[in-house]
């Protein structure tokens, strides 16, 4: 089983970002994001638990993320451009601060620790790119459209991590948030 483990924003924010995901959806005809319900979002770490011993992996994680979570409070995220992953997402590009940096490396030490648990290699230390995704599954023509509407209207978003939330993917499925005040 595949899990995520996000940072969530506040509504000023989500509606900054949701508004370049509405203008590439509109721009290219690719509504993925939108149909999918996808929230503006940056995922700090993804992995696989192995199915044998998933449940018990996933509550001790969620044991072990209340420690390192319930004491924290909100985090600053400042967005200064956009970019993509050949050829099908577009995104928005946080500076990689410090409150980023370390809640990455908090959520990988927790669960690089467990033998069951397989860490994606894009999420382990000095090698994450942390980016919030407005388009996917773009093919090469939307890309480039979606890219120049972006690019024409974007400014510095500058935001608030409100909550990080623990899930499955494939089908999505909330397991835990953590939140903090605004």
């Amino acid at each position: 089983m595949k899990y995520l483990v996000s940072l969530y924003f506040d509504d000023k924010t989500n509606q900054q970002i949701l508004r370049h995901m509405i203008a590439v959806a509109e721009a290219t005809g690719n509504d993925y994001i939108l149909e999918h319900k996808v929230p503006p979002h940056i995922t700090i770490s993804s992995f696989e638990v192995d199915e044998k011993v998933n449940s018990d992996v996933v509550s001790q994680l969620v044991q072990n993320f209340n420690e390192i979570f319930q004491n924290r409070s909100a985090g600053v995220v400042q967005w200064v451009g956009t970019g993509a992953f050949m050829t099908s997402t577009l995104y928005l590009t946080p500076v990689l601060n410090q409150y980023l940096q370390k809640r990455m490396e908090d959520v990988y030490a927790v669960v690089s620790a467990d033998k069951n648990i397989r860490v994606s290699k894009y999420y382990q230390p000095f090698q994450w790119l942390p980016h919030t995704t407005i388009g996917k599954k773009l093919d090469e023509m939307q890309l480039a459209k979606a890219f120049e509407i972006v690019q024409s209207d974007f400014r510095v978003i500058t935001g608030r991590v409100i909550r990080i939330g623990l899930a499955k993917a494939s089908p999505y499925e909330d397991i835990s948030t953590w939140s903090y005040e605004e």
